[in-house]
């Protein structure tokens, strides 16, 4: 569960007036803050030591739509060009192969030869590195654009986008939105209309329906051509994972050359990160997030040269190490060709450099971190971290007795403890108990400094709103809770669990309430009961024959005559056997 950053503590400011703690005191302990972060990358599953980096363009035209060279051309063009990696995406054509026979425009276009393609395939004149086609690939352009993957339909007069997209989900493909600024005003760079444009909420409601709806769509272009379409994209990009990413969907931001000329190739392109460069392999970097995107035109990051013979030889940053500490709450970057690292919580930069420790940004990450190079010739975009948070430390419970008997009338003392607090001056912990069994006798308050202690136990419930006048730090019984055994009490196995414990801490940067790690939630009890045990033969009542039975095994380990539990049938035994011989 998220936890909940809010301007109202469990209890009166008025109460806890003195309980508020600077942001200094909140680091302590072992430069932990008050939240526990953690951290879902989408680079874990890469090896950054074995996997390559492949350049990717997932959006080029060739003559078979709006483009200008032959197909041929436009994938040889992006072969000289460094690319290892290019999906055809021609307009409402689908691609099937570079060395297609048919004809699909039926314009007499230009296809690769089959030695050419072999050649390329197996990278000819690269050293090996051959260039990975991506087929059944498709700008379905009669509604808003989106680019479709590994799926063969081309969409027909008609057509929605959501209605391509959920054709490709049921044909098993993946696809991309393309440009939405083109659509949403977003490319607008007049004064603040298109970051208007990519902050309305019913434009971001669009996308996000569209992205938690459907698990083929796997991102969204941030960076298309020189950057004109995607002006304000990236700000839409941001208001897009505020939204999805509480719920554990990510969205993947694309960077395309959307080629439609030769010359016009290679400035926008994403490095896929993979074992090795398959087809299969791209696809799952697609689906998965292992891959960064790299633009040397992003007008509003400050890149804003356009010129094409000016930045052909731009090289963008690349990133040759990420590294997640679970433990620091940290992540670093490593990289080359950069100055500055910049990292964006909720669309704002939070901080720069290296590495971000989440704890010294309490206040200003919510659900999502992500992170871009600067270089002097271009940038380059990770994708989003998950991040979800509770409050520090972790909470068990543990109680005086393992077994309790219902003639005794036994009582059981719960204890709800904490570890490696942080600062946190109000507690709501509540403990579930079998109400059948057990009746409440007492809850209380075990901090010190306790200024209020609210009783909010029901039926099966022991509960108590907590607190403190001084800020709690480090390890510490929270409270007690005894219970008795109600006389009707059935034998048998029963637990005592924490069924909820939040919290809440102020410091300067705000209030932060909600949940801690449960480390050990359960205590379990066993209720016996004497005269239930005392009928040894189960005869239903207690007789000299049960007596007998027992006699026989005294001083051995036999269970069913162990009465008291003590591990040997011994006077003990006969003594609470007789008490109940009618």
């Amino acid at each position: 569960m998220m936890f909940k950053k809010t301007t109202a503590a469990i209890l009166a400011a008025a109460v806890l007036s003195s309980a508020f703690v600077t942001g200094a005191a909140a680091q302590q302990q072992d430069g932990k803050g008050v939240l526990d972060f953690t951290i879902d990358s989408p680079y874990a599953s890469v090896n950054w030591s074995t996997f390559g980096q492949y350049k990717a363009d997932f959006h080029a035209h060739s003559n078979e739509s709006d483009g200008s060279p032959q197909p041929a051309d436009t994938v040889e063009e992006h072969y000289k060009k460094g690319f290892d990696i290019l999906a055809l995406t021609d307009h409402n054509v689908t691609n099937t192969t570079w060395n297609r026979k048919d004809d699909p425009t039926g314009k007499g276009r230009t296809y690769l030869t089959d030695e050419r393609l072999e050649e390329i395939t197996n990278g000819a004149g690269r050293d090996g590195r051959g260039m990975v086609a991506i087929m059944n690939s498709d700008e379905q352009s009669v509604s808003d654009h989106l680019n479709t993957f590994f799926t063969p339909f081309n969409n027909e007069a008609g057509a929605t986008l959501e209605g391509n997209i959920a054709k490709t989900q049921e044909l098993g493909g993946i696809c991309h939105i393309n440009h939405p600024g083109r659509y949403t005003g977003g490319s607008n760079t007049s004064g603040t209309t298109g970051e208007d444009a990519s902050n309305n909420p019913s434009t971001i409601r669009k996308y996000v329906e569209l992205f938690n709806k459907y698990s083929a769509c796997v991102g969204m272009e941030i960076i298309n051509k020189l950057d004109g379409d995607s002006y304000s994209d990236r700000i839409l990009w941001d208001n897009i994972l505020k939204e999805t990413m509480p719920e554990g969907r990510f969205v993947w931001g694309f960077s395309n050359d959307d080629t439609h000329s030769n010359a016009a190739t290679g400035h926008s392109y994403n490095m896929m990160l993979l074992p090795s460069n398959t087809a299969t392999n791209v696809r799952a970097s697609m689906e998965n997030g292992t891959f960064y995107a790299s633009a040397k035109v992003a007008k509003r990051e400050g890149y804003t040269v356009t010129d094409i013979a000016a930045i052909n030889d731009y090289l963008p940053p690349i990133i040759t190490n990420i590294a997640v500490d679970q433990a620091q709450d940290t992540i670093t970057i490593e990289g080359e060709r950069y100055h500055t690292i910049e990292w964006i919580a909720d669309g704002e930069v939070i901080a720069t450099g290296n590495t971000i420790d989440l704890n010294d940004y309490e206040g200003r990450i919510n659900s999502y971190v992500r992170a871009q190079l600067k270089g002097d010739e271009g940038i380059s975009f990770t994708q989003p971290f998950g991040i979800t948070a509770v409050n520090a430390g972790s909470a068990r419970i543990h109680t005086d007795k393992t077994l309790a008997v219902v003639e005794n009338a036994d009582t059981v003392t719960c204890t709800v403890s904490m570890d490696g607090l942080n600062g946190l001056n109000s507690i709501d912990a509540a403990v579930a108990y079998d109400a059948d069994a057990f009746e409440v006798v007492q809850v209380k308050s075990l901090l010190d400094n306790t200024v209020i202690a609210a009783d909010k136990s029901t039926e099966g419930t022991a509960r108590m709103v907590i607190g403190t006048s001084a800020a709690v730090f480090g390890d510490t019984d929270v409270m007690q809770v005894v219970l008795r055994l109600k006389d009707k009490a059935a034998a048998g196995n029963t637990k005592l669990t924490i069924e909820r414990i939040n919290t809440s801490a102020t410091n300067e940067d705000g209030t932060f309430e909600g949940p801690i790690a449960i480390a050990d939630g359960e205590a379990a009890i066993e209720i016996i009961s004497y005269r239930a045990a005392s009928d040894i033969n189960g005869d239903g009542s207690v007789t000299l024959a049960d007596l007998s039975i027992a006699l026989s095994r005294y001083q051995s380990t036999d269970a069913a005559c162990d009465i008291d539990r003590s591990g040997t049938v011994d006077t003990a035994d006969f003594i609470i056997l007789t008490g109940f011989v009618d």
